[in-house]
């Protein structure tokens, strides 16, 4: 099989005088090292799930989608989301303004994945600009589709190792969540962080 199946921690809330209310759990489905007969083997890969999860997780580079200046490549990201919900699956995108992860060498990696035409990155004067137009337009082309939008991945791995990025970052945030929302008021938004550690409970830090 030619893409990787990633169990997702459960997220839920439990009280002793009820069950477990999870509200996703779900699976990251990614492409693995020969990935060339897609998206056969990921139509193969989401037809396993079945029964075995509720949210079909795809992991989408800005830079990948965003091309140049206003310029989007949906193709991909249309085929998986496709899928997904062909099969009867909630879809989660996480779109990543970052990466973090182990690399084909499993080597651990830290990297932005803004688009190269913003030239500063996210210490760019038009960064929050561009950014809140990218995810409105990605909320806009999977209204109805998409439950959940994580914005990054693993985001806290690349703002300790670059707190500047962090500092202008957050600046933004609010106007990308304000934009998501106004194409897609009912989507979820998420922030991808690794287990365990504690960057987003820093009341300093944030």
């Amino acid at each position: 099989m030619a893409f990787m199946l990633t169990l997702l921690a459960i997220w839920g809330i439990a009280r002793a005088d009820l069950p477990p209310v999870n509200e996703k759990i779900g699976v990251t489905v990614t492409p693995g090292l020969d990935a060339a007969h897609f998206p056969v083997d990921y139509a193969k890969a989401v037809e396993t799930l079945k029964g075995q999860a509720r949210t079909v997780w795809m992991l989408q580079a800005w830079r990948d989608i965003e091309t140049a200046d206003g310029i989007f490549d949906w193709a991909s990201l249309d085929k998986q989301v496709d899928i997904a919900v062909k099969n009867g699956f909630d879809v989660g995108i996480r779109a990543q303004v970052v990466l973090c992860g182990n690399n084909e060498k499993q080597e651990f990696i830290s990297i932005s994945m803004v688009p190269a035409f913003i030239k500063e990155g996210m210490r760019a004067a038009d960064f929050g600009e561009k950014a809140a137009r990218f995810y409105k337009a990605l909320a806009s082309r999977y209204k109805g589709k998409t439950r959940y939008i994580a914005v990054g991945n693993s985001v806290n791995d690349y703002f300790e190792k670059y707190p500047k990025d962090w500092d202008a970052f957050k600046k933004v945030y609010g106007s990308i969540v304000k934009a998501i929302h106004e194409a897609d008021p009912k989507v979820k938004i998420l922030s991808d962080l690794s287990c365990g550690d504690e960057f987003f409970t820093d009341m300093p830090k944030l």
